[in-house]
């Protein structure tokens, strides 16, 4: 790499991360604001109730397969296919290592800010929907919306080659899969429409400066072939 290259890709990496931190910041007052606000909660459950408010079993059972298909207990064996498959394309521990740095870093993130924001779940007194058992946590982000943005961004950024048809069909199957992960959230009414808003805004604004700041680091960095 030439030193005009270096020079060039620096402020590209401070700018994007400058960029990245702004957006976690923003969230994260927005989220205090949210959270110190009843009235603004109350008007949001309308929207809960709205979107839970299409009942039918089909709906019910693809609701509650994503709650479980993205919770405590299976996602970490995503990741752990996200890390293998990694390792298999790139045929280097590195690449296994940087999938799982970006997957569990602003996934970590969210639930970090999670705790920071303490906003309370949707007042089920006031839904008709039956609510899956693991709403002990906080409401603000989704960790599940999280969970899901980051292991799509992981996958779009550690499996595929920029500018290329493969990137594309992944960043609109990723996208859509994402989406349903956040339609469920809140159809079972777990979390309000800006809890998963959160993490889909906060998970690419972490990734993405990430992404290029790991390229550089000696540890994780890859070598183009």
């Amino acid at each position: 790499m030439t030193s005009t290259t270096q020079h060039a890709v620096r402020p590209s990496i401070l700018a994007t991360s400058l960029t990245g931190l702004a957006i976690l910041v923003a969230v994260w007052v927005a989220g205090l604001s949210i959270a110190a606000s009843a009235g603004f909660s109350r008007a949001e459950l309308h929207v809960v109730a709205w979107v839970g408010s299409p009942h039918s079993p089909f709906l019910d059972a693809l609701a509650r397969t994503i709650d479980v298909v993205i919770g405590p207990f299976v996602a970490p064996l995503l990741g752990l296919l996200l890390v293998v498959a990694a390792l298999i394309v790139a045929r280097t521990w590195r690449a296994a290592l940087r999938a799982a740095v970006l997957l569990a870093v602003p996934w970590g993130i969210a639930e970090a800010m999670k705790y920071a924001v303490q906003r309370p779940r949707p007042d089920i007194r006031a839904l008709t929907r039956t609510i899956p058992p693991d709403t002990f946590t906080s409401s603000f982000p989704s960790g599940h919306a999280a969970f899901a943005a980051a292991l799509t961004c992981a996958v779009i950024l550690c499996l595929t080659a920029p500018r290329t048809a493969t990137r594309t069909a992944v960043i609109v199957i990723g996208a859509l899969f994402t989406l349903a992960v956040a339609w469920s959230r809140v159809y079972l009414g777990v979390h309000y429409p800006t809890d998963v808003l959160a993490s889909i805004i906060l998970i690419p604004a972490i990734a993405i400066p990430l992404d290029r700041i790991t390229r550089r680091m000696p540890v994780l960095a890859i070598s183009h072939r």
